[in-house]
């Protein structure tokens, strides 16, 4: 394997930190809006009678329940590739 020259090796350092920045800035916007999400989704459910005769609005209130639980698993997945991110950085600093 080719040794990496001074200034590739810096670039290679600035992109992992730079990675890993923006995933953590990704993983917080994601965490506020499941948060908002989970609110939304409460506000619906709670004002919607279970016997509402309107499908599209139960199916509303079930898509946004899926919707924050496929969020719920992007946040971990992503915190665990910011973790990554972050090691890797620290190991090449």
């Amino acid at each position: 394997m080719p040794k990496k020259t001074k200034s590739a090796q810096v670039a290679t350092d600035l992109s992992l930190k730079d990675a890993a920045k923006k995933t953590k800035q990704v993983n917080e916007e994601i965490v506020v809006a499941e948060e908002e999400l989970t609110v939304a989704h409460a506000v619906l459910d709670k004002h919607i009678p279970e016997n509402a005769n309107e499908p599209d609005v139960r199916q509303a209130v079930e898509a946004t329940e899926q919707v924050k639980k496929r969020l719920r698993k992007s946040v971990k997945e992503l915190a665990t590739v910011q973790a990554t991110l972050e090691k890797k950085a620290a190991e090449q600093a």
